[in-house]
Parts: structure tokens; C-alpha cells; sequence
């Protein structure tokens, strides 16, 4: 804990231990105890789901306030004044060394001063306190803030309070909702950037057209004109058409340039987009997938995306008619007499009232049918992936009906949505009628009295026209853009999503527990309820007697490479034990686990793992073949190796180059027996490349392994020995292809003997150091049974294993037995004690087993 204080205020700066910091103020000297004094509110790295409030004593009218991230990589103290919550930003401390802040007691007054000098800046600001890509930050949690704040400082509104903060809420609910669009609109802006040179041709070829076309009726002015004026004129008459058809040509070849700088950055863009959208997907936990259909990430991948990338083409062509529109109606006016444009003037404001009008409601319906679309073609993925579940129940007829009435609803909406764009072209097509008619109309009435000639008449009539297609395709355009914005805010909920320790990097710790070669497994006294999830975690928080506990002070230590079968029924906790050694989910256990010397939570979950095999009772295959089936593991190492890399090479490759040239260095130096001092930063700053480096040269080494691990595999006798072991050959022999044949989407060319086998071979084949087995024989006949478990046996040597199981043949091959009942380890001992004193509930499953 670290304390600050200044001359005139007392204020507290205390870590909090959690990469963040409390802040407390006082005006009373010589305070002790910061936790009785002040107030203040601080929120963690999972948004507003836990709350440190302190509010005991809070003299001379302290105001509520906390800290969260800014965007700017700084922090933004809040801090409520009359009711109406205000922010100052704070500057950085590595940008500026006189760190100045402007907070609490008096507004735009700096208290703080130069007080951070012996702070570690890193846990203080570059802690995720709260997620800074959230946009609108104090809009978005100021409901909730004075939900949770008032609550815990038990404080009671009165009702005039809570009608006014009805009123707010509603008043920042529509304010979130511009601020999502703009928002929107601002992360499109800066995916387009990087496309700014693509961009910025096609922006050049689509002025220059679009200047081109409001020539053109000039041209065809002057040509007219030429025709109807003296002999003399048609002498140029030919220079004209000349001149014409150049200018056409120049157009069709801006044109050309346009359309394809604009379809290459969509396609760049999409692509992009697609990458960034499947990884984000593929780094998020398990209880992600719970929420969100898979048919709605297919579908924001595939449709939501393109429609996004569409946003360019519907920009173009906005600005294309926008300049259409605007010179088009200069030009006419400056052609048209002033009775002709006063005319206009009323027709044309009312049309463009309506057409703004029009295009909010445009907008309205065509969201509202891409939802109703989305939710039929996520209800027919669901039922289409389980059709053999939908057939063993006969629910065809049944699935039918629920798909018509999904088909009802797009339907409906359907035919609203072809009403308004019916009216659409009805209102383009009667006002530009009528439009031109009263232009024709007038324009002959006033070539008739000389006020106008023919050739300005065709190009007032053409500019015209310009000008009211042009206003209608800005209409459409931005019916199309708001589509986009709509469909990009879908893609961008996923792209922005936090990162978890799926994509952080390999710590030293992690490689340190790589090295020692040391994967024993320990848990002590973990408890652990799915009611401790980080969703349910607010609504548990005062129910701890009512939470049902899937584990219950479980301890038991295994051994490095020796084997534990851990029996018990259904529901006891075995897949609980899985999920947490896996770190399957990102849950929250109490008591300890440990792999080797290390607890587990401060292993990288990938490089944990990278040396764990699991076999589950529900076994899966890729849509490839046998051989790349069983290479996937490989190939997924290497990749994620590579990866690793990667990213020390793009963000800490200066750390490499200055660590070899503090090698070098060190050896000239040793040569030349000369001693070099460094101060304490710098010995700091020079451990961390040290471990980079060492993290470095570990990758690359493990990397090399691995590919010639794969190498091996392709060309040796290692792979043909693991179909032999679990009897693959005998069904791969039959088949002209061998190991290339396709196993098909889920090993559904295969029975469901041989899919289990290729399953076990997939896990096997890869010298994991851990393998975790549950129920491995499951779908198999007792003839095969006996053939794996012979096979398991083998494999299991010299490795850490875990196996849970109903059946009892693998019992004899352990060197444990553990027992759980309910969450809680009834008996765990060496083999040779448990099954000589076994346990009431050992007894009955070896009752049973011995009578089947």
C-alpha cells in the first residue's frame, strides 16, 4: 500500500492491489485510517460488476467521484456536482513528468502536484480499470452508478429524486443510441484508413467524373446552340463534337478507375474484417458460445460484414449524386431566369422536407426486417445441425410449423418494407414528372418571348435533372449508409469485445513451468459454484448459503507422471475438475490448484494447454482427412508458436536488438575488465528484456521441435504404429485412399467405434505431458474396449493422467483411486489401499460392475 499526501489537503493514493488504486480526500489533518474517511468508487476490470465504496466520514461537502481509462491511455476522474456527474481528464504520467491534476474540492483547481515522483505508474495507469474502447463512458453507467452507489452507501432517494432520474435515463438512452451511430460512423472512418491510398485515388477519379458530367450538357448546349445560330458558327461545330467525345471518354475512364479502386479496398476491407471478426470469435470463452447463437455469428461473418463493406460503394455514390445535386442547382439557376427559380423554390423545399422524412422511416423498416431475417436463418442453422436429434424425435412437422411462423414474421415485415419502397418510387417518379413538365411547360413560354434559347433550355432541363436525381440518390445513399452503420455496430459488438489470456503473451512464469518438467497435480481446499461466474456474480453476492457448490473443499495431490481413475456417478463433479484444470471456462474457484510447483492461474491458459491432452466421452472430428485429423495438433501448436512470435517481434523486437547489444557489450566490457552501473530503473527495464528475450529464444527453439516433429510424423513409422495400436489400419486398409480419406463434417463417413478410435489417436499421437481421459471407451463394444484400454495403457507412460471413469478395467492399471460424491473427494489413496478398504460408494460401483 502506498500513501501520498499534499501540503495543504490530505489526499490518499492507495493501491489496491488489483492493478488499480482507491483515492481518498480530506480536509482534517493527521488522518490515520484512510478506509473510516472520504469517499470514493471504484470500478474493476469486469466493468460495474464489483464495488469499493468507502463513505464513513465525509466532511466539507466531499463529492462522490472515480477513476476509469481514458482513450488516451490516461485516467478520467468523474465526480458528481449538484447532481449532474462531471470529468476531468488526467494526463499520462510517461508523457508528462509534472503531473497536474484538476480534481475534487474546487473545479479546474490543480491539488496534486508533482506528488507520483516514487509511484509505480504502470499498476496506476495502465491497469484495465475499465474497458477503454467502451464509447460514451459516463452515459452508459451513470444509470447504473446511481443504482449501485446509492445502494451501498445506504442512502434513500426520495420520490421527486427518482422521478428526475426516470427522466435522465430515458434522456441517455436516446443520447447512447446517437452516440452508437456516431460512434459507428467513427470506427468505419478508421477502418477505411488504412485503405487511404486505394481511397484517395478513387476519391480524385470520382470528382473528376462527376465534373465531367456537369459539362457535358455545356457541351451539348453550345452544339445545340450552334445548329440554331449563323452559318459562321458551324464552323467550330466539328471542334465541339471533338471536344465532346473526349470529355465522354474521360468519364468512362475516371468512371473505370473509380468502380475498381472502390471494389479492391471493399474487398481488402472484407477481408480484413473477416479475420479480425473469426478471431475475436475463436479467442472467446465457452460461456460466450452459450449466449450467442452460432447461426448469428455465421450470419454477421458472411452478411453483416459484406453489407458493411458495402459502406464505400454507398458513399461514393452519395457523394457522386451530392455533387450532382449541388452544381446541377447552381448551374440551373444561374441558367434560369428569376421567375423560373422563384417558381421552384417552394416545390423543391417541400420536397426535400419529405424526402428527409422519408428516409428516417426507410431506415426503420429495412432494420427492423434484417433482425426478423436474422432470427429465421439463425432458428433454421439451429435445427438444420441437429436434424438427426430432430428425426430420432419426429419433430419435422413441428420444426416446419415453427420455420412458417419465423417466415410469417420476415414476410410481414417484408410487405411493409416493399410499401415504403413502392412509395419511394412513387414520390421520385411524381415529382420529377411534374417537375419536368412545369420546367418544359414554363421553358417553352419563355423561348417563346426570347427570355431563354434552346440550348440553355436542354441544359436547364439536364441540370434538372441532375439536381433532382442527384438529391433522390443522396437518399437512397443514406438509407444505404444507415443499413451500414446498422450492420457495422453488429460486427464491431464482436470486434471490440475485451481480449482474454487466449491472446496475451507467454510469461516468464509459463516458460519457467515448461522447463521444470515437473506437471504433478494439486488441489487444496477448492471450492467452487457456477453461481461464481462473472454473469451471475452480482446477483450472488448476498446468497452465499443458498449457492450449490459443485465442489466442496476438494484436495488430493497426484504425483508427476503417475495416473489417477477418479470414479462416481453422474453429476458428482469429474467434468468440474476437467473444466477447471483445462481452464475451459474463465471461472472463479476458490482454495488453490496447482500444476507442478505453479498455481494455475498464473499459467498462460495456451501454453497449459499446449502439454494437456483431453479425451472426452463425446468425441469430434474435422470435416479433413484421417492424417490431417490426427496433424491437427501440430500443426495448431506450431501455428500458435508462430503467433507468439509474432507478436514479440512486432511489439518488443527493439527489446531483442538492445538485448543483443547488451550482450555484446558485456563480453567487450569483460574483456577490457571495465564494470558498468546502472541505476534502478534501468536494472528493471533491463530484467524485462532479459525475459523477453528468454521468452524469445524459447519459442523459437520450441518451434524448430515441433516442425521437425511434423516433418517426422509425415515420413515415419510413428503414425503407422498408432493406427496398429488402436486398430485404425483395420478399416483404413479397405479404403483405396487410406489415411487420406475424409472423415466427413463430424467423422460422419465413419461408425461410431471407428470415430472414437481416430479421436483417441488425435490426442495421442502428441507427446503431451497431462492427459485427461473421460470415459474414453465410451462408445465402443467390450471386444474393443479391451484393445484401447491396452493401447491407453501404453500411452499413458511416463505421463501425468487423469481418467474418469464408470468402468472398472482401467482400475487395475492406476497407480490412484479417487472417489467424489457430491462435489466432495470421499476417498483418494494409492490403488492398493483403496481397493483393499474401499469406501461405502467404491464398494456399490464394484458390486455393480462385477455383477454386469
Amino acid at each position: 500500500m502506498i500513501i501520498k499526501r499534499h501540503l495543504i489537503n490530505y489526499y490518499y493514493l492507495i493501491n489496491n492491489n488489483n492493478n488499480g488504486y482507491f483515492l481518498f480526500g480530506q480536509n482534517v489533518r493527521n488522518v490515520r485510517n484512510c478506509k473510516n474517511y472520504g469517499n470514493a468508487l471504484y470500478y474493476n476490470n469486469v466493468g460495474i460488476n464489483n464495488i469499493h465504496t468507502y463513505r464513513k466520514y465525509s466532511p466539507s461537502g466531499g463529492r462522490d467521484f472515480f477513476f476509469l481509462n481514458n482513450k488516451s491511455g490516461g485516467m478520467t476522474c468523474y465526480y458528481k456536482s449538484m447532481g449532474i456527474y462531471k470529468n476531468i481528464n488526467i494526463k499520462d504520467p510517461n508523457n508528462n513528468s509534472n503531473i497536474k491534476y484538476g480534481i475534487m474540492r474546487k473545479k479546474g483547481k490543480n491539488i496534486f502536484n508533482n506528488m507520483m515522483n516514487n509511484y509505480t505508474h504502470k499498476k496506476c495507469f495502465r491497469s484495465h480499470l475499465f474497458d477503454p474502447k467502451k464509447n460514451s463512458i459516463i452515459d452508459n453507467i451513470k444509470d447504473k452508478f446511481n443504482e449501485l452507489f446509492m445502494k451501498r452507501i445506504g442512502e434513500n432517494n426520495n420520490n421527486n429524486k427518482s422521478n428526475n432520474n426516470d427522466n435522465n435515463n430515458n434522456n441517455n438512452k436516446n443520447h447512447n443510441h446517437k452516440s452508437n451511430n456516431v460512434s459507428s460512423l467513427k470506427d468505419l472512418f478508421n477502418i477505411l484508413k488504412k485503405e487511404r491510398k486505394y481511397l484517395g485515388f478513387a476519391m480524385f477519379c470520382l470528382i473528376a467524373s462527376s465534373l465531367g458530367q456537369m459539362i457535358f450538357p455545356m457541351c451539348i448546349s453550345k452544339i445545340i446552340n450552334m445548329y440554331g445560330g449563323k452559318e459562321e458558327s458551324l464552323k467550330y461545330l466539328t471542334n465541339e463534337i471533338y471536344k465532346t467525345v473526349l470529355l465522354i471518354i474521360g468519364i468512362s475512364t475516371f468512371s473505370f478507375f473509380r468502380i475498381y479502386f472502390i471494389e479492391t479496398s471493399i474487398e481488402k476491407i472484407t477481408r480484413r474484417l473477416r479475420t479480425h471478426f473469426f478471431e475475436k470469435v475463436l479467442n472467446q470463452d465457452v460461456h460466450f458460445f452459450n449466449k450467442q447463437k452460432t447461426g448469428e455469428l455465421i450470419n454477421r461473418l458472411s452478411n453483416d460484414i459484406e453489407i458493411s463493406s458495402k459502406f464505400l460503394i454507398h458513399l461514393s455514390f452519395g457523394i457522386r449524386n451530392f455533387i450532382s445535386a449541388l452544381i446541377g442547382g447552381i448551374c440551373a439557376l444561374h441558367i434560369s431566369p428569376r421567375n423560373l427559380f422563384q417558381s421552384f423554390l417552394l416545390p423543391v423545399s417541400g420536397c426535400l422536407l419529405i424526402g428527409t422524412t422519408y428516409a428516417k422511416f426507410v431506415k426503420k423498416i429495412s432494420v427492423l426486417k434484417q433482425e426478423k431475417l436474422s432470427s429465421c436463418i439463425d432458428f433454421a442453422s439451429e435445427k438444420i445441425h441437429n436434424i438427426s436429434n430432430v428425426r430420432l424425435l419426429n419433430g419435422e412437422s413441428y420444426e416446419k410449423k415453427e420455420f412458417i411462423n419465423y417466415l410469417e414474421d420476415v414476410y410481414k415485415i417484408g410487405k411493409k418494407h416493399s410499401l415504403v419502397k413502392s412509395g419511394n418510387h412513387f414520390l421520385f417518379f411524381s415529382i420529377i414528372s411534374l417537375f419536368l413538365l412545369h420546367l418544359i411547360y414554363y421553358g417553352n413560354y419563355l423561348i417563346a418571348h426570347k427570355f431563354i434559347n434552346t440550348g440553355d433550355l436542354f441544359s436547364l432541363i439536364m441540370y434538372s435533372l441532375f439536381c433532382g436525381s442527384g438529391i433522390q440518390g443522396m437518399m437512397h445513399a443514406i438509407g444505404d449508409i444507415q443499413k451500414c452503420l446498422g450492420s457495422c455496430s453488429k460486427v464491431l459488438q464482436i470486434i471490440k469485445l475485451p481480449d482474454n489470456n487466449f491472446h496475451n503473451y507467454w510469461n516468464k512464469t509459463s516458460i519457467d513451468f515448461l522447463k521444470s518438467n515437473n506437471f504433478s497435480i494439486t488441489f487444496h481446499n477448492v471450492s467452487f459454484s457456477y453461481d461464481n461466474t462473472k454473469d451471475n456474480i452480482n446477483a450472488n453476492i448476498n446468497n452465499e448459503r443458498n449457492k450449490k457448490f459443485a465442489l466442496k473443499n476438494v484436495s488430493f495431490f497426484l504425483p508427476h507422471n503417475k495416473s489417477v481413475a477418479i470414479v462416481g456417478k453422474s453429476g458428482s463433479g469429474k467434468t468440474t475438475i476437467l473444466n477447471l484444470l483445462t481452464k475451459k471456462n474463465d471461472l472463479n474457484a476458490s482454495g488453490e490448484i496447482c500444476v507442478g510447483n505453479v498455481p494455475i492461474n498464473k499459467i498462460n491458459s495456451a501454453v497449459l494447454r499446449s502439454i494437456v491432452g483431453v479425451i472426452t466421452q463425446d468425441p469430434f472430428l474435422f470435416n479433413l482427412t484421417v492424417r490431417e485429423n490426427l496433424m491437427y495438433p501440430y500443426k495448431a501448436y506450431e501455428e500458435m508458436l508462430k503467433e507468439q512470435i509474432r507478436l514479440i517481434e512486432q511489439n518488443q523486437g527493439a527489446f531483442i536488438n538492445m538485448i543483443n547489444n547488451e550482450n555484446t557489450k558485456k563480453e567487450k566490457n569483460d574483456d577490457d575488465n571495465t564494470i558498468n552501473t546502472y541505476d534502478s530503473e534501468q536494472d528493471i527495464n533491463k530484467n524485462d528484456m532479459k525475459n523477453t528475450y528468454e521468452i524469445y529464444t524459447f519459442l523459437l527453439k520450441e518451434l524448430q521441435k515441433v516442425q521437425e516433429e511434423i516433418k517426422n510424423n509425415l515420413s515415419s513409422d510413428k503414425m503407422k504404429n498408432i493406427y496398429n495400436d488402436l486398430h485404425i489400419d483395420e478399416f483404413l486398409k479397405n479404403h483405396f485412399n487410406y489415411d487420406n480419406m475424409n472423415v466427413g463434417v463430424n467423422g460422419t463417413s465413419l461408425s461410431g467405434g471407428q470415430k472414437q478410435r481416430i479421436y483417441l489417436a488425435q490426442n495421442l499421437i502428441k507427446n503431451n505431458k497431462i492427459l485427461i481421459l473421460d470415459e474414453p471407451t465410451s462408445s465402443l463394444d467390450k471386444l474393443s474396449e479391451n484393445i484401447i484400454n491396452k493401447a491407453l495403457i501404453k500411452y499413458m507412460k511416463d505421463k501425468t493422467t487423469i481418467i474418469f471413469t464408470h468402468r472398472l478395467d482401467l482400475l487395475n492399471y492406476v497407480d490412484y483411486i479417487g472417489v467424489i460424491e457430491e462435489g466432495q473427494i470421499i476417498q483418494f489413496d494409492k490403488r492398493q489401499s483403496v481397493l483393499q478398504k474401499p469406501c461405502p460408494i467404491l464398494k456399490k460401483i464394484l458390486t455393480q460392475g462385477v455383477s454386469e
